[in-house]
C-alpha cells in the first residue's frame, strides 16, 4: 500500500539537540549541586520525555523530582535554541515529499512548535503537532499514531512513523504502522533492531528512496 503520510520524530530524527539539552542538565545538576553526568548517559535518555529523562539522571524524592524537572524546563527554555540545528538535508527532504507530515514527540508540544519555527519547518504542511502533553498519553504509547490514522481516514500500512529511539519504534509496532530506524540519532543500531523496524535510514536525504523501497 502507498505511504501517505509520514509521522516523524523530533529529538534525534529531524534536529540535533542533544547538547543544548545536555547543556540545561548540567546546569541544572550544578543548581542542585549534585555531581555531574557524561553526555553519553544523558543522550541516551533523549527521547524517553522530560520525566523519564529527569529520573534517569537525577535520584530523589517525587517532590525533589518535581523540583528539578521544574528547573530544568526553566533552564531549557533559556538554551534550547543556543545550537539545536536541523540535521544537514532535512528541510529539503521534508519538502519534497507529496502528502501530509505528521510530528509525534515526547518533548511539550509548546517548546516543540517553537523549535519547529525557529528552525524554519512551521512553513512544512503538518497535519498534526503532537507533543507528549497533547493527548493524555505518550509514546511509547500508539495512542498519537492511532489519532492521526483516524483523523485522517487512513489504515496503519498507509503510514510509516521515522524516528530514531525506542518509544518511536514501539509506539510503531503497536499502531500496527510501519517504522523507520534512523541510525544517526541518538539510540545504538542493536538497540533498534530488537523491534525490528521495516528499514533503517542513514541519512535523511535517503529517507522517499527508503520509503519508496519498503512499500
Amino acid at each position: 500500500m502507498k505511504t501517505k503520510i509520514i509521522c516523524f520524530d523530533l529529538d534525534g530524527t529531524l534536529i540535533d539537540s542533544a547538547h543544548d539539552i545536555c547543556q540545561s542538565v548540567h546546569k541544572t545538576l550544578a543548581f542542585f549541586n549534585l555531581p555531574s553526568w557524561p553526555d553519553s548517559h544523558i543522550r541516551k535518555k533523549i527521547g524517553g520525555g522530560l520525566r523519564n529523562l529527569i529520573r534517569g539522571v537525577f535520584e530523589g524524592s517525587e517532590e525533589r523530582s518535581a523540583a528539578i524537572e521544574t528547573k530544568f524546563i526553566e533552564i531549557y527554555a533559556r538554551e534550547k535554541f543556543n545550537t539545536t540545528h536541523l540535521f544537514p538535508g532535512t528541510f529539503d527532504t521534508l519538502k519534497k515529499w507529496n502528502g501530509p507530515i505528521a510530528l509525534i514527540t515526547n518533548k511539550p508540544e509548546v517548546p516543540a512548535r517553537e523549535l519547529l519555527k525557529e528552525l524554519g519547518l512551521m512553513e512544512l504542511d503538518w497535519s498534526h503537532i503532537v507533543g507528549a502533553d497533547t493527548y493524555p498519553e505518550r509514546k511509547p504509547s500508539p495512542l498519537a499514531l492511532k489519532n492521526i490514522l483516524s483523523d485522517l481516514n487512513l489504515r496503519p500500512d498507509e503510514a510509516v512513523m521515522v524516528g530514531d529511539g525506542i518509544p518511536d519504534m514501539m509506539s510503531a509496532q503497536a499502531a500496527g504502522v510501519p517504522a523507520i530506524a534512523v541510525q544517526y540519532g541518538y539510540s545504538s543500531t542493536a538497540e533498534l533492531l530488537v523491534y525490528n523496524p521495516a528499514a533503517f535510514l542513514e541519512n535523511i536525504t535517503d529517507l522517499i528512496d527508503v520509503i519508496h523501497k519498503i512499500k
